[in-house]
């Protein structure tokens, strides 16, 4: 519902089941989605969120996923469930490159 009035982009974590991986993202998709797949061990995918700002998509981080040796445990419902979380170097990385790409291209 809400990226069919604005327009959304997703940062996901790829699945380890590639058929489920390919049914969430699909549903996503049909929803009105933009999805961006992003592996924890892979280079922050800064071209397709480039993309999606230029859009003037909103950019979302899904953060429900099972987060491996890369999550954080958060209380959920009074139980602690290890949640996917993006570290502070990542978003550093990702609005430092972000500003140096949009300073690139602006006259003064």
């Amino acid at each position: 519902m809400f990226a069919k009035k604005y327009p959304v982009a997703l940062i996901v974590v790829r699945l380890s089941n590639d058929f489920v991986d390919t049914m969430i993202n699909d549903l996503r998709m049909k929803e009105g989605f933009n999805v961006i797949n992003f592996q924890m061990d892979d280079k922050i995918p800064l071209g397709n969120i480039v993309k999606a700002l230029r859009k003037n998509q909103v950019l979302a981080i899904v953060g429900d996923q099972d987060a491996g040796e890369h999550g954080v445990f958060l209380p959920f419902f009074r139980q602690l469930t290890l949640a996917l979380h993006f570290s502070l170097p990542y978003v550093q990385q990702v609005l430092s490159l972000l500003l140096l790409e949009f300073a690139g291209k602006t006259e003064v």
